[in-house]
């Protein structure tokens, strides 16, 4: 599996935005500035373990699965297409799980 800033980024934006969080309240959880945040998920910056650890747990994910949605199954000859499939089924999974918990009724504060 290879691991691209823009594909990082794109799954960093997904979970934000079903988090139904802004860049400046991932920015302020996590000690980062919106403009990094920001370049961060256009794919314009990469991003250090430590960063990646600090936006994982603004968005309340582990940070392994912000790593492996943005991760890549290599595909063409040779590559099994169970495992793809496999692969795209757990990212959906991960997905509408995050997205079932967005919309459980919170508490009001």
């Amino acid at each position: 599996m290879s691991l691209h800033p823009t594909n990082l980024g794109r799954a960093i934006k997904e979970v934000r935005a079903i988090r139904k969080l802004t860049q400046k309240e991932v920015a302020n959880r996590s000690g980062l500035t919106v403009n990094y945040l920001s370049l961060v998920e256009t794919g314009d910056r990469g991003v250090a373990h430590d960063s990646l650890d600090k936006i994982a747990e603004a968005l309340r994910i582990p940070t392994q699965f912000l790593v492996f949605l943005a991760g890549e199954t290599p595909s063409g000859r040779g590559t099994d297409e169970r495992i793809a499939r496999l692969d795209r089924t757990t990212k959906d999974a991960i997905l509408a799980l995050l997205r079932a918990e967005a919309n459980e009724v919170q508490p009001a504060r």
